[in-house]
């Protein structure tokens, strides 16, 4: 029983990547660019911080 299934799974993998990689950037093209602003955004957000908390350091 084993042995039918595998052939059946191999055109399916072949033929579902297409769509699988597809689908989620065009269907969610808003939580993609959201992932990629908050990722560039935070490091930003980290950084301004620290440097802000060493200027005060520094006047202080």
């Amino acid at each position: 029983m084993s042995n039918p299934i595998a052939p059946g799974v191999f055109p399916q993998t072949t033929t579902t990547p297409a769509p699988t990689t597809s689908t989620p950037s065009s269907t969610n093209p808003s939580t993609y660019l959201f992932l990629l602003l908050s990722v560039a955004v935070i490091p930003l957000l980290i950084t301004f911080y620290l440097v802000s908390r060493r200027t005060r350091a520094r006047a202080i």
